[in-house]
C-alpha cells in the first residue's frame, strides 16, 4: 500500500503493532523545501496547519519527533529515503529501498511515470513525469520570506522531512 499523507506517521506504532512484519518507507525532505511545497498547495480545511508557514514548521517538527520515536523502537521496520538523494541518484536509492523490502531491482522502477493507473493526489501531474530535481533547493528563492520563521537557513539543514 502506498499513501503519502504526512499524518500517517501518527499511526506507525499502531500499524507496526498490528502488523509486526510490515515494512514502512518514509521519504524525508529538506524542511524548508517541504514547508514551501505544503504552503504552495491548496489543501482542504482539514489540514488547517497548511495555511501558515509557522504552523507548517511546527507540524513538521512534531511529525519528525514522532517518526524518530517510532524509528528508534521499530529499527528494522522503517527505512528513511532522503528526497534529494533520491532525485540525484534514483537507481541507488531505489535499490536500497527495494533491498529493505526484500525485492529485486527492476528497470521499470524508473518508469513509474508511464503507468496509467488512477492516482488521487494534489501532485498527480508530478507522477506523470520522470523524477526531477526542480523542487530541491527551491526554498532559496524565498529565503527572505522564510527567514521570518527560521533562525538559521541553510541549504543542508540537519532536520529534513
Amino acid at each position: 500500500m502506498t499513501d503519502k499523507r504526512p499524518d500517517n506517521i501518527f499511526y506507525l506504532g499502531l500499524i507496526l503493532t498490528i502488523y509486526p512484519s510490515a515494512k514502512i518507507l518514509v521519504t524525508k525532505r529538506n524542511l524548508l523545501d517541504n514547508c514551501l511545497s505544503i504552503y504552495s498547495n491548496r489543501f482542504s480545511e482539514k489540514q488547517n496547519y497548511a495555511c501558515d508557514i509557522g504552523d507548517i514548521k511546527t507540524y513538521a517538527a512534531q511529525t519528525n519527533k514522532i517518526l524518530m520515536h517510532w524509528k528508534n523502537i521499530f529499527k528494522n521496520n522503517i527505512h528513511i529515503v532522503n528526497y534529494d538523494e533520491l532525485v540525484a541518484d534514483p537507481k541507488a536509492q531505489l535499490t536500497e529501498a527495494l533491498k529493505f523490502l526484500n525485492l529485486e531491482w527492476q528497470e521499470s522502477c524508473l518508469k513509474f511515470h508511464k503507468l496509467k493507473n488512477l492516482v488521487q493526489t494534489a501532485s498527480v501531474w508530478q507522477i506523470r513525469k520522470p523524477l526531477y530535481k526542480n523542487s530541491s533547493g527551491r526554498w532559496i528563492n524565498y529565503k527572505n520570506e522564510l527567514s521570518k520563521y527560521f533562525r538559521e537557513i541553510k541549504a543542508d539543514t540537519s532536520y529534513t522531512t
